[in-house]
């Protein structure tokens, strides 16, 4: 809970005995934003970046889980695996499917929950979000690179996926980064 004082009681501890904190003290904590600079995005437009991510993010995930689920050997092509079927191995094909159409169902399942977390008002479940799929990415997108480099397998033609994980990898990135608190709260953007 935030209590403004006026310029009288600033100068006091800025607890009271109730635990809120004084606007200056928030505004220390970063709790509150500091005066906006001239030319710089609301505070509005700045929650709404974070929604705007998402929905991407969910429209993306939202595309590729279905296809996944529905027609696994498109990602076999990205995964090489369709040189294990040249070799008539039906069975690692099989799994191969299970596998990916498994993989599937989790992406599809994080694009409804990317989407209804645009609707969470509390800053921390947005900011636990973010750096979720700012670890999920990073990580993916230091598998995947390593493996293109040092597997012989791996085909020129993966480099555009692993860019895509690298773009939300950084994307996620400059918004733990940049971001404070408050700029995932949507509970302003709510009212206005």
């Amino acid at each position: 809970m935030v209590r403004f004082t006026s310029k009288n009681n600033e100068d006091k501890d800025p607890e009271s005995l109730d635990g809120s904190l004084s606007a200056s003290a928030a505004e220390a904590e970063g709790i509150l934003p500091k005066q906006e600079r001239r030319g710089s995005m609301s505070g509005k437009q700045k929650r709404r970046t974070l929604d705007f991510i998402f929905q991407v993010h969910a429209i993306w995930a939202g595309i590729t889980g279905p296809v996944a689920l529905v027609s696994p050997h498109l990602f076999e092509v990205f995964m090489n695996f369709e040189e294990a079927a040249k070799d008539n191995c039906g069975r690692l094909n099989e799994q191969t499917h299970t596998i990916i159409r498994l993989y599937g169902a989790l992406i599809l399942a994080q694009s409804w929950l990317v989407w209804r977390t645009r609707s969470v008002p509390d800053p921390f479940v947005r900011k636990i979000f973010v750096q979720g799929y700012f670890l999920c990415f990073g990580l993916t997108t230091l598998v995947l690179t390593h493996q293109q480099l040092y597997s012989s397998q791996w085909s020129i033609y993966n480099w555009p996926i692993i860019l895509l994980f690298a773009v939300f990898t950084g994307i996620y990135g400059w918004f733990l980064a940049t971001k404070r608190i408050f700029e995932y709260d949507l509970e302003d953007v709510a009212r206005s």
